[in-house]
């Protein structure tokens, strides 16, 4: 599994979007993240955070039918597998 923040920006973002691309499941508190992810067909969680803007997360997954609930969970590594398999359910191929 790959941890990476977009605050470490001494990548070219294209090496972002691959990882994204190849990643089997993206938990990401960017919108871009999110769009990306869903671009490739990627299973995707948001994970907000507490002081931020959410309506533009709302819009976004009301203009793709998806629930904006803002359940924030962090998976351990003890449900990890868990969690990335009801991701990967409620998108299906």
């Amino acid at each position: 599994m790959h941890h990476w923040s977009k605050e470490a920006h001494t990548e070219h973002w294209t090496h972002y979007v691959d990882m994204i691309a190849n990643a089997s499941v993206v938990f990401s508190s960017s919108l871009h993240g999110l769009i990306v992810a869903d671009a490739y067909g990627v299973p995707n969680a948001w994970r907000p955070r507490i002081h931020m803007c959410k309506i533009k997360f709302f819009d976004y997954f009301l203009s793709q039918g998806r629930p904006s609930n803002e359940e924030v969970f962090t998976p351990s590594r003890s449900n990890l597998a868990v969690v990335t398999s009801r991701i990967k359910e409620s998108f299906p191929l």
